[in-house]
């Protein structure tokens, strides 16, 4: 065997075997998107972990997959050897063996009719099980009066519903919100339902408030007297105070540790390090376009007292109301048009899957909370220190600098760090319309947890909880300051 290079003075880095397959996995996983499969099922294994393993095969070649619980427990259909299947996942390398492999997210029949056997077959277990047994049906609430069904108006489920109110409960008020269930607009019309409803219940809000104003009396607000426990009151007080911090910060803080200090793959990467710089700079831009907005239309509502301000000002509220997934359809739907028009009239230009689209989705998204805080803040500023500074003589830009900036800038520095860490840990906006390959903290994190990396997945995670500890530090420190 002949060998080219000198056994000593290499000038080229030697590795590892675990630095070669991690080097080779992050090659795999960073080129290849979701990709979608069809073969044959062949090798077909689930063990006492309830995982499934099997390998996808056509008469050229085979590739291994893996399907991990719980995905694996939601399949419609018994995966057995030879069957045809539809498979959609990540490229990856298992670093243990150096094996090449395909993680599932999903996993169907393929051919025509999968649907229909899927059904039976789950129907069929459903009614082994004893499931559709009439003993186990619940009956309806003895004190319904009005109910809503948000579905198809044209479709078998109204129908049944309305069959069976129809013979058991009569005098109950049906109200039919209509919306697509499957089809290529069946997204967007659920989330305009969802949008409605919700428009509806802060428009009641805002009638049960009326026109009541508050303002703050003073700076600082009054505390109450505290009062000193002792003995076994003290005791008790104190572990109901600690009990939900233990066990809903200290105890998972504490196993993403270990499962980070477990793990070799406890390394900040040059992919972690792009996965952090890419959140931190969607969250930067956002929360610095976020405070101009919602101080803008803070002061316009401040002055204009305008019904038109206000109703615009209700509408930016809505946001946070709203699922971000719910966000991400209604924005990629008219972004997509868009796009489309632009290819026909020969404009170069793609806003979906782009920055300035998840942008956007994040701003409808946390407006709320930004503004809400700036509000606040400028409750702090009562309409008679304004009369008061312009009495001394104060401009409107002199009484900004010198009465309300010093009052409002805790508020305004405040929603932009809620803002800002909001984005960093938002999933379901993120993962619709972020670019391609553009991969962020929460993204990352769920998608090697989805994978059972769990040891991976511990470092993004570790730091998007790292970074949500710094508003708390920031509102701790205001709340301290203002008792003394």
């Amino acid at each position: 065997m002949h060998d080219d290079f000198p056994r000593s003075g290499r000038d080229e880095r030697v590795l590892t075997p675990g630095q070669l397959n991690t080097l080779a996995r992050d090659l795999l996983e960073s080129a290849f998107p979701l990709v979608w499969v069809e073969g044959e099922l062949g090798n077909v294994t689930r063990p006492a972990s309830g995982h499934l393993y099997f390998t996808l095969k056509d008469a050229r070649a085979q590739v291994r997959c893996a399907l991990f619980k719980p995905k694996s427990q939601w399949l419609r259909f018994q995966p057995r050897e030879g069957l045809r299947v539809l498979a959609r996942g990540r490229l990856t390398l298992y670093e243990a063996r150096g094996d090449y492999q395909l993680v599932l997210d999903t996993l169907e029949e393929a051919g025509e009719g999968a649907l229909r056997r899927a059904f039976e077959e789950l129907k069929a277990r459903l009614a082994a099980e004893g499931l559709f047994d009439a003993a186990r049906k619940r009956p309806l609430p003895a004190f319904v009066r009005r109910l809503a069904v948000i579905t198809s108006p044209t479709g078998a489920v109204i129908r049944d519903i309305a069959s069976v109110l129809g013979r058991r409960f009569p005098l109950v008020e049906v109200d039919l919100l209509p919306a697509q269930v499957q089809g290529a607009t069946a997204a967007a019309q659920i989330a305009a339902v969802l949008l409605i409803a919700i428009t509806a219940l802060m428009v009641m809000e805002q009638k049960s408030r009326g026109r009541s104003r508050y303002y703050a009396v003073g700076a600082r607000t009054r505390l109450q007297e505290s009062m000193r426990l002792g003995g076994l009151h003290a005791w008790l007080a104190s572990a109901f105070c600690a009990l939900p911090v233990l066990l809903g910060f200290i105890v998972p803080v504490a196993i993403l540790l270990r499962l980070m200090l477990g793990e070799e793959t406890l390394q900040l990467s040059e992919r972690y390090l792009g996965w952090f710089k890419n959140s931190i700079l969607l969250a930067s831009i956002t929360a610095v376009i976020a405070i101009v907005i919602c101080v803008l239309l803070a002061y316009a509502a401040r002055v204009t007292k305008s019904r038109l301000q206000a109703a615009s000002n209700r509408v930016v509220s809505m946001g946070y109301a709203v699922p971000g997934a719910v966000i991400a359809v209604g924005i990629l739907i008219p972004l997509a048009r868009l796009d489309a028009w632009a290819s026909e009239h020969g404009v170069k230009m793609l806003l979906t899957g782009s920055v300035a689209a998840l942008v956007y989705a994040y701003l409808v998204r946390f407006l709320a909370v930004s503004y809400q805080t700036v509000q606040a803040g400028l409750v702090k500023i009562t309409p008679t220190m304004d009369a008061s500074a312009r009495v001394l003589g104060h401009g409107l830009v002199s009484m900004l600098a010198k009465v309300h900036a010093p009052l409002l800038w805790r508020s305004v520095v405040t929603a932009g760090l809620l803002v800002f860490v909001d984005v960093i840990k938002e999933l379901p906006a993120t993962l619709t319309i972020r670019p391609f390959n553009f991969d962020t903290l929460a993204v990352i994190t769920y998608q090697l947890a989805a994978d059972e990396r769990l040891g991976e997945a511990a470092l993004p995670a570790f730091t998007i909880v790292m970074i949500a500890l710094i508003p708390v530090g920031v509102l701790a420190r205001s709340i301290a300051k203002a008792e003394r």
